[in-house]
């Protein structure tokens, strides 16, 4: 319990500063205007200030999302608002720092009410750290990635099969036994 506000504006401060990955702000409405970045983002898109990353990215979440399509992304925060029972949700991008990095990351938001800015997104955003080689995951999605998933597919289309075989088995030996004739089937 925090018995001062002046200690709880402290500790909020200090642990949004801290945390892993960056924390920022942007309005709710068609302009998503930046209105809140934290030093880690800051880092993050390897700038020297506010006024710097604000430069980079045009002030705006659309200019964080480099992406082909970044109207795909603020579709999807769209869609997860009006889904969303919290309005909290997340989305996976790129990002690309001043130096011209490109960065996966993942960006958790909550969608709240502010007395003084309105309608806001409290947004924080990480690394995406998957070994994309290793793991195989689609870096757009986050989702297995074709290797895996052929890998997935192939054991349960085996699996399928060998279900099939065995059923079609026991069903050709009962055909086959009504009429007295018999074969034999290689299950693989």
């Amino acid at each position: 319990m925090v018995d001062s506000p002046d200690i709880g504006r402290k500790i909020s401060s200090s642990f949004v500063d801290r945390m892993e990955g960056g924390a920022f702000a942007f309005s709710a409405d068609d302009e998503q205007k930046l209105v809140y970045v934290n030093d880690n983002l800051i880092r993050l898109f390897e700038c020297k200030d506010a006024d710097d990353l604000l430069a980079h990215v045009g002030g705006r979440l659309e200019g964080m999302i480099h992406d082909p399509a970044p109207s795909i992304i603020l579709n999807e925060i769209s869609r997860q608002v009006e889904e969303s029972k919290n309005g909290s949700g997340y989305v996976f991008y790129n990002i690309k720092t001043k130096k011209g990095d490109v960065l996966r990351v993942v960006n958790h938001w909550t969608l709240v009410h502010d007395d003084d800015l309105g309608d806001v997104f409290f947004a924080t955003i990480y690394l995406h750290r998957l070994d994309n080689a290793a793991n195989d995951f689609d870096i757009v999605t986050g989702l297995l990635g074709k290797r895996k998933f052929d890998r997935y597919a192939a054991g349960i289309n085996r699996q399928f099969i060998e279900e099939n075989d065995k059923m079609n088995c026991r069903l050709t030996g009962m055909r086959q036994g009504s009429t007295g004739s018999s074969s034999k089937r290689t299950i693989r």
